[in-house]
Parts: structure tokens; sequence; C-alpha cells
């Protein structure tokens, strides 16, 4: 159990509509010490369903025959399928006064955001189509992403006012370190809805925030990848040094901590890096060389002394330590103005087209160059 679970008087209810309920009662089993989980058919679900949950997800495509049961309803109150149904529940939770999240969850995610960069497809998808989160079924994760999504949902709505405070970081559980002001300011960088918008929806806007437009890219947050890009270490340098106790404090342990895997605070980098003598401009050699001295362990650095992590057209990580002086920036498809700029190396664009055509503006005479 999570810190944010222990706080909350009950467990975190979901609701799982599907038209075939049954298939998920492994999942409604494994899950009951972490939640209540309730699997209906759309047809089954009333009002009173809908009273205390905190998450409900739907299924995206139904059975051909569970369809022959509203051939005769008029094309105004069909729901052809789980992308209507999941509007309809969110347009009950505003009939109620309720701010449970509104998530989707589809065995065929590649088809319903056909398109989209494959490893971010999840948040744009759900960006898309005004839900809170779409879940790609059938991995061994999804049940536990799902309750993860749910204690978010709690957790904000019994935070009331408080984003107002301090841009949301008291409820991103940001340490009490020396970098904490320096943490703060980089979360209110990335335009948290931590005023009138948060509070008119519960504070779920701020965990569709944190889930859509944060963990999935380079902001206040950094994945394994631009971790060891920031210190200049090889990512088997990193691994060693993620568990040391020096570095704990610098891991994320707010909401959603697992959600799209473990992140830490880029101002801890930041301040490690302070504390050992160097900056984020430094050179990688001298970057991993001052901090294998405060950490008391050997780091190797990465191969180039100024690198950037580079990406491909769906948005997943080609290189940790890519040479900077040989990469241009991209603008790929739902990448925040806020996060870290996605990178590719000169070369790889300059011989593929549908790379090329992403290609900032500002770098493209690097690639003419090349050309």
């Amino acid at each position: 159990m999570t810190d944010l679970e222990s706080t909350g008087p009950h467990p975190v209810k979901i609701l799982l509509v599907d038209d075939e309920p049954e298939r998920h009662e492994g999942l409604i089993s494994r899950m009951r010490h972490r939640a209540k989980i309730v699997s209906l058919d759309p047809s089954d679900v009333t009002l009173a369903d809908l009273a205390d949950i905190d998450l409900v997800s739907v299924d995206e495509y139904f059975a051909d025959e569970w369809y022959g049961s509203i051939a005769d309803l008029s094309a105004s109150l069909r729901n052809e399928d789980g992308l209507a149904v999941a509007a309809a529940f969110r347009s009950q939770a505003r009939g109620l006064s309720k701010d449970y999240a509104v998530s989707l969850h589809s065995g065929e995610l590649a088809r319903l955001a056909a398109g989209l960069p494959v490893s971010t497809r999840e948040g744009l998808t759900a960006a898309q189509h005004d839900l809170d989160w779409v879940f790609a079924y059938g991995s061994d994760a999804f049940g536990e992403r799902l309750v993860d999504l749910a204690v978010a949902v709690r957790s904000a709505t019994q935070s009331g006012s408080s984003f107002r405070e301090d841009a949301g970081a008291s409820w991103l559980q940001a340490p009490d370190t020396s970098w904490k002001l320096v943490a703060q300011d980089q979360i209110e960088d990335c335009r948290p809805p931590a005023h009138a918008l948060a509070e008119n929806t519960g504070g779920r806007s701020y965990v569709r925030w944190l889930a859509q437009r944060i963990l999935p890219y380079p902001t206040f947050l950094y994945d394994q990848n631009h971790s060891a890009n920031i210190l200049g270490i090889l990512p088997e340098s990193f691994q060693a040094i993620a568990s040391l106790g020096k570095v704990r404090p610098i891991e994320y342990r707010g909401p959603l901590q697992s959600f799209l895997g473990q992140r830490w605070w880029r101002a801890g980098w930041q301040g490690l890096l302070r504390e050992a003598g160097v900056t984020t401009w430094d050179t990688s050699s001298a970057k991993a060389e001052a901090l294998s001295r405060v950490l008391d362990t050997t780091l190797l650095p990465l191969p180039h002394e100024q690198t950037v992590v580079t990406y491909d057209l769906e948005s997943r990580v080609v290189d940790v330590g890519a040479d900077l002086t040989v990469s241009v920036r991209l603008n790929l498809d739902g990448w925040p103005v806020f996060a870290d700029d996605p990178w590719a190396s000169s070369a790889a664009t300059a011989s593929d087209p549908s790379l090329l055509r992403l290609v900032a503006r500002a770098d493209r005479a690097q690639i003419e160059d090349i050309a």
C-alpha cells in the first residue's frame, strides 16, 4: 500500500464497463487488497453505480451481439463504441457533481490510436478524446495502473484548494530538501492547472496533467534515460547509483510514481551536480569524475562531452548520450513546449524523409549542410 492509499478511510472504488464483464474476475481478485472493483455490462450500469466511484474505465470495442440490443434506438441515443459510453459517463459526472475519472481500456489500441507515436499514444489518445487516460488492455500491469490512477484521483479530490498554495508541489510530494524551491519553480514552468481549473474539477485536471503532459516527457521529472544524460554517465552507471542513500531522496514518490515507470526530480539531479562542484553544462567526463568522488563509486562517462537524448518517429529513445554537435531538434506530435527538446542525429534525419519533415526550422540548415 502506498502513502497515498493509506491516507484514505476506504479503498478506492473502480467501475469496469465491458460487454464481457466476467473476463475481469481474475483482475478483481488480484487487486482486492488495493481497490474495490466492480465489472458490469454497459446496459446494466445505473446512476447508483456511479455515486461513489473514483474511476470508471470503459472497454473500447464491444462484440457485435451487444449492438443488437440497441438497434432500434434513435441515432442520438445509440452508443456505437466505448468512446460514446465514456462520454456519457463524463456527462453523468457533471449531472451528479462528481469528480470521478473516466478512462478507456482497449486490446486494440493500435487501431484506435492509428498514426500516433507508439511510446506516447496512451496519453495522446486520451487527450484527443477528452479522457483521463487510455489503457492498453492485456498487460499484467493493467490492474496496478488502473488502481494507481484511481488512487491519484482520490488523493487529488481530498487535497481541496491546496494546489493553489504551491502549484501542487505538496501533492506531488516534493521532498523537503535544499532544492525544493527549485523543483517548485520547475513545476510552475510546466503550467499546472493549479488554480480555478483544479478546484472546479476536484483536482482531477491536475491528475490528467500529470499523467498526460508530465510523466511521458522530460519535464521537472526525468526517467532513467534523461537522468543518466543530465549526469553525464552511462545508463549502466546510473543503475548502479539509483538505489544509493544519497540518491534516494531524488526519486519521485508522489502520485502515479510507477504509472509510466520510475522517475526522479530534475532539480534533485541539479542539486547533486552542484554539490559535486559541476553544472549541467559541464562535460560528461567532468561530471562523471566529480560524481564519482561525491558518491564514492566509479562512474563511467557518456561517450561525448556534450550530449542529448535522441528519438525516432515513434517518440522512442534511440540514444541516451548522442553527440549534441551532430544532432538536431525535432517537432514531435504532442510534445509539450515546456518539456526538454527531443533530438535526432543529423545523419538519421538526412536519410529519412519522414524524420526530416519533423526537424525544427532553426536546425534545418544543419541538415542541408550534410546533404
